[in-house]
Order: C-alpha cells, then structure tokens, then sequence
C-alpha cells in the first residue's frame, strides 16, 4: 500500500506522539534505514518521524511497518490510531481522551494472554515465622527483591529514633512463596509439601532494602495533602535471585520481575485495573475493575477492585500489564462510598514509590534498565517467522552484556575477533539482548577516524536523544589538553547526562533511561587499510570509559556502558578486565550453540523441543567444509530449516 501525504503527516505525527527515540531508532533498523540515525537535523523527533515515515512509504514497506509496530504493544489505543490512519482517516489528537474512554474498558485479549502470566509469575504470598501465617502479598521488582506494604511486614521491623528502620527478624524467618495457585494452603515456616509444590524463598541475611510507613489513617480522605513519603511500602532482598531463574524445573521461561515506571496516567478515569493477590490467604487470584479516581492527597488513587485481607501488598497492573500502584487498603470513609455503592478500594502511586526508591537504592535503576528477559535469550534477531536471523553462539555475550549493564564497577566490554567470526554481529546481539527501551549508540569506523573528541561528543549526545542546553567548552588558554580531555569534556557530559525530565532529584535517571550503552567499532573492511584513529580520540574514550594512570583524577560516568569491537586488543582503548573480554578467535562451541538455536526456535514454532540431537549434528558436519565461515554457514543452515519447519506447520510450501 501507499499512502497520501496527509497519511504521512498523520502517520509521523502519531509515532512522533507516542514513541520514544529509541522505539524510532528501532523500527529504523527494523526497515533497513538505520543510516536516519546519524544524519543531521534528525535531532527533532516529529522531524526524525517524517523522514522515516517518508522512507518507509517510498520502499513500499509500509504494511511490514505496521506489522512492526502493532507487535511492539505500544499501547491498547496506539492500534486503535494507527488502524484509523492507514484507512485513511484523519488523525484527531483532540479525540484522544474520547478514544481512551472508548476502549479502555475493553481488555486487549493478545495484551491480556502475555501479561496474566508475566505478572502471574512475579506475585508471591508472604509468611512470616513470628506470626506462623500468611500475613499479604508481594511482587518481584528486580531479581532478589520483592516490594509489598509495611504493615504487612510491621511486626519485623523496628524504627529508630533516628527515623531509619531495622530488621527485627532474621531472614530465614521470612518465606515468599511463588506459584501458590492451587490448595493446600503453605504452612509457615514451610513443610515439605511448600517446597515442592511451590517456590519457596527465605529472606536474605539483611532483607531490608527501603521502607516508608503508613498514613494515618489510611482508606479515608484524612490522608494528609501533603506528602511526607508516607507510601506502606517496604522492599525485601531475597537469599536468591528468583527473577533470574526459570520457572519450570526443566528450564525455558525466566521468572522475571515488573518494571516500575516513573510516571502514570492518573487523569483518564475508567481505565482497567487488574489486581494479583492472595487475599484471606488463599491461593493467587486476580480481579479487574475501573479506576475511579484520585485521592486528595495526590499520592493514591482509588478503584473498584474487589480484594480483602492479605491482598496488601498486591501488584495494581493496567491493561499493558504496567504497574499501576501498589494496593493497600479497602477505602472506608463514607463520601468515597458514594463513588460506588460497591465500595472501592485503595493503591499507592507507584511512581511516587519508584522515584523515592530509585533515590534511596541508586543500582535499581540500572537493574530496572536491563529488563527482566522473560522468555530467556532470542534464538533469532528478528521477531519475524517469514524472515529468521538464527543467533549461533554468543550466549556468554549476553551473560556478559547483562552482567556489565547492571555491575557498579565493570563498565565496558571488549569483542576481537578476525573477520568472519562475527565481531560486528556483536552489536546486534547487543541491542536484541537489551531490547528497544535501552538506547545505544554505535559509531562505525568511519566516524571514528575523523571525529574530534568535541564532535564525538556531539555526536553521542544526539544519538542517544539527549538535547545539550550548552556547547561543549572549549580548551582554556591557560590549561593543557591533557587535563581538558580528562576532566573538562567528561564533566560537561555527565552534566548533559543527568539531565531529566522524570521530575527526579538531579543526578538520578529513570529507569527507563540508565544505562545507555555507546558501540566503538573500529573492523574496517580488508580493502580499507588500516585503522588509525581521529587526533586524540582514542584516549579520550579511554577515559570516558574509566581507564586512568595511577594518581590521576577523573570523572565518574556511572550512566554509560562500553562495547569496543576491534579485530586485535591493541587498537582499543581498553584492552580487557576481568571477565569483560570475548576473543571469538578461539570460539569452540558453534555446534552445541546451533543445536541451542534450534532448540529454541522449534519451541517457538511447534511448541515442542527437538528431539533427534543426531540429526541436528549431522547439519553441523555437512556444512564445516563449505566457503563461509563455520557461524555463517551454521546460521543458514539453521534459517533454512526454520523456514522448513514454518511451511510444513502452516500446511504451505516450505
């Protein structure tokens, strides 16, 4: 299809709307128009959205696009928007609050099949020895730390007079229970039965993590207007990253855990709100209403959801299965009765929570930002069945992508390789691995034999969608190079890098937005020569990704991550760490990695596993002699016997 140029205007205008820039930088690699990334002017969203809309259109890919986004689940109105776009209806950004009245009551049912069990698997009961029982509910927010309310956990927890607050209990006293879906009910401390029948996890030695008490009282329109961080809340560290595991014995999907965004939609009334809980201890249920309205207070908002006692804790989702609150209470005061004669109850804003807790616990904004990675690692760097790119190997650099992107210390990661071993196909891996919400920046060879440490600068800042409010300064007169490309020009960007417009206190980024990660790729093509780096730019990247003589100072830059991409260890300005380093020069383990692949692919397509390994093998030794290198040859093999698989399964030409 084609379409107008008020279709184009519409179009640009509504993913300029609702899509971040890295959703953008996405769906431009996605249609092959990656270079729009770099090119000048494209600093301006909407501006950026036009061009790419207008290169779509003119390769006639525009229905590939829309197949693209509708599968990002952007938002439940997003296709609503863009369906009426394509049809060529006039986009009508004023109707935007009728369209979300319109059909937000309504459940997405692809939204609502992935996110009943996504959520499903982060909620847990809690039990606490001191009171033998079931005392509420809580849900994973990071690998080992679970959040629920305070007054489920008050009987462990001492404040002082200082205002801090202390464990009263030991953490083998403290037992989350996941999976509980079905009778009999836990016991606490729990039996031989609990373990096996549900995932059982004991509390770190010190579990306390962040905790903020009650109002007083709450569920009424008493709660004092002003907000004295008075958010129920408390976080528990884990004895073991549950998020991190599988939830079945046999391995396949990660448990995960749910992000916690730094802002909500509070104005749209009648939205969808579904509530996992464990009420009167009963195994997990889930019940959906609307929610009504904002409380007074502007820290809680109320819905009419049913729950009862030990839903405390429980995650409040919307209908993307997004955090919405923190439930806390049934709503008792008589004038909110009269909302509904049903009765409602209470949550506590969750971004209020999330921007107080990434302040106190500073690293759960880098964890946030790696992601949960639900379904284990992608077989394939595409989504697309009718266009497979088998991923062969690289399941240590995953590990070590996510291992860097949440690590305080270990900030950059180091690929060599010689040509064919698939040392650029790195930074694919990178951005499938980390998904659409994490930007990267990748500079190619090119740019850097000819970018001065300014201009890189510049460069970085708009690839990553960061307007600088200032020019980068210049050298003083009176001051060496040395010092202006070891403090001066870092300062400048952590500055430019801490910026935020998430209402957080300055120095701290959302989740969403920290870590990014900047790709130096300095393989040139065998006709180019060699590599030789522009003036002073390779020991200014040295510095910004930390590497400094001893009895220097320097600038932190705790928001960056590095991946360096180079055919030899020597022409990179960092040459390895402690285990930041991959030389796929010495790769050995591209059979077992193919048999990995399609493995997981065969899930994904037949919803079975593989079962003649032989066989897979056999493919291994059939392609070893043939011209492409063993990880190219492999991957083809590997695509053509998906697409084989993908025809004989639709009842089609394979």
């Amino acid at each position: 299809m084609s379409l107008t140029d008020q279709q184009r205007t519409d179009l640009a205008t509504l993913l300029a709307a609702q899509l971040k820039r890295a959703n953008l930088e996405s769906l431009s690699i996605a249609m092959g128009f990656s270079e729009l990334r770099a090119e000048a002017g494209l600093a301006d969203l909407a501006v950026f959205a036009r061009r790419l809309v207008d290169a779509i259109d003119d390769a006639r890919l525009i229905s590939r696009a829309a197949t693209w986004l509708t599968q990002g689940k952007i938002n439940p109105w997003f296709d609503v928007q863009l369906s009426s776009v394509l049809a060529g209806k006039t986009l009508d950004t004023k109707a935007k609050q009728a369209l979300l009245n319109k059909y937000e009551p309504f459940l997405n049912v692809r939204t609502t099949e992935e996110l009943l069990p996504r959520v499903r698997r982060t909620v847990c009961a809690i039990g606490v020895v001191p009171r033998g029982e079931i005392t509420g509910s809580g849900f994973l927010i990071a690998p080992d730390l679970v959040m629920t309310n305070y007054h489920v956990m008050e009987t462990c927890i001492t404040k002082q007079p200082d205002g801090t607050f202390v464990e009263k209990v030991p953490g083998d006293e403290l037992f989350c229970f996941f999976d509980y879906l079905g009778a009999p009910m836990p016991d606490v401390p729990p039996s031989p039965w609990a373990k096996e029948m549900t995932v059982c996890v004991e509390g770190a030695s010190k579990w306390l993590v962040y905790a903020r008490e009650p109002a007083n009282p709450e569920g009424t329109l008493a709660v004092p207007v002003d907000d004295q961080r008075e958010y129920d809340c408390v976080v528990i560290r884990l004895a073991k990253p549950v998020g991190k595991l599988a939830v079945k014995h046999g391995g396949g999907i990660r448990r995960g855990w749910l992000r916690l965004p730094t802002k909500v939609d509070v104005l749209t009334l009648k939205r969808r709100v579904l509530v996992f809980q464990h009420p009167e201890q009963s195994p997990q249920l889930l019940d959906v209403g609307d929610y009504r309205q904002l409380h007074p207070s502007q820290t809680r908002v109320w819905y009419s959801v049913n729950t009862a006692h030990g839903s405390s804790g429980g995650a409040a989702v919307d209908s993307d299965g997004e955090l919405f609150a923190l439930h806390n209470a049934s709503v008792e005061d008589a004038g909110a009765q009269a909302v509904d004669e049903d009765g409602v109850n209470q949550g506590i804003r969750i971004d209020l929570i999330c921007r107080d807790l990434v302040a106190s616990v500073p690293e759960l904004a880098l964890i946030q930002a790696a992601g949960a990675d639900d379904d284990g690692y992608a077989w394939s760097l595409s989504d697309e069945l009718d266009d497979p790119q088998p991923i062969i190997g690289r399941t240590r650099f995953r590990d070590l992508v996510i291992e860097v992107t949440t690590s305080k210390t270990d900030r950059a990661l180091v690929v060599t390789g010689p040509p064919g071993s698939g040392v650029r196909f790195s930074a694919k891996v990178l951005r499938r691995t980390l998904g659409p919400q994490v930007p990267v920046a990748e500079f190619n060879a090119s740019e850097l034999q000819t970018k001065k440490p300014t201009e890189f600068l510049q460069s970085l800042l708009f690839k990553l969608g960061v307007v600088a409010r200032d020019l980068v300064p210049p050298p003083r007169e009176t001051e060496n190079l040395a010092r202006w490309l070891r403090l001066d020009l870092p300062s400048w960007l952590l500055g430019r890098l801490q910026q935020s417009d998430d209402g957080l206190p300055d120095g701290v980024q959302a989740p969403a937005r920290t870590p990014v990660w900047v790709v130096i790729n300095t393989v040139v093509s065998a006709s180019a020569g060699t590599f030789l780096w522009a003036d002073n730019l390779k020991d200014f990247l040295a510095v910004l990704a930390g590497v400094k003589d001893a009895g220097q100072s320097s600038v932190d830059l705790p928001q960056l991550r590095w991946l360096f991409l180079g055919t030899t260890a020597d022409i990179l300005p960092v040459r390895s760490g402690k285990l930041q380093d991959e030389d796929l020069g010495n790769y050995l383990r591209y059979e077992e990695d193919f048999v990995e692949c399609l493995q997981r692919a065969w899930l994904t397509i037949v919803k079975r596993p593989i079962l003649d390994r032989a066989v897979m093998l056999e493919v291994v030794n059939l392609v070893k002699d043939r011209p492409l290198p063993l990880r190219k040859e492999l991957a083809n093999a590997a695509r053509r016997v998906v697409l084989r698989a993908i025809g004989e399964r639709d009842g089609g030409q394979p």
